[in-house]
């Protein structure tokens, strides 16, 4: 009896000391996540500036390959969007053709005058 009694409390000790750790590991994650999010929001943005560009369709050119192309991480703007913003430019539904012309933004850090 006296046997089973501190089994049990050790487990329960053990259980306690487990929840106590979860619960500082979890309070050290949120603030590391919370400093590392001000460090970035803090730190100085290089402007991007959005400048066009003429393009020549060449064969099996498409929407998504010119997106993957001109659309980089600077745009801010996922493919898709890219792609509406390229037809509403152009005029132009899903489909391009051979030879056809397009205008497309692209997105650079250096400043052209």
């Amino acid at each position: 009896m006296i046997r089973r009694n501190s089994i049990k409390k050790r487990k329960r000790v053990l259980q306690r000391n487990f929840r106590v750790a979860a619960c500082c590991g979890f309070l050290c994650l949120t603030v590391l996540t919370a400093s590392v999010r001000h460090i970035h929001a803090s730190a100085p943005k290089t402007p991007v500036y959005k400048y066009y560009k003429q393009i020549r369709i060449d064969r099996g050119d498409t929407l998504w390959g010119i997106a993957e192309t001109y659309c980089t991480d600077l745009s801010g703007t996922d493919l898709v969007s890219y792609i509406r913003e390229v037809q509403r430019i152009n005029q132009i539904g899903e489909r391009i053709l051979y030879g056809q012309t397009l205008i497309v933004p692209y997105y650079s850090e250096v400043r052209k005058l």
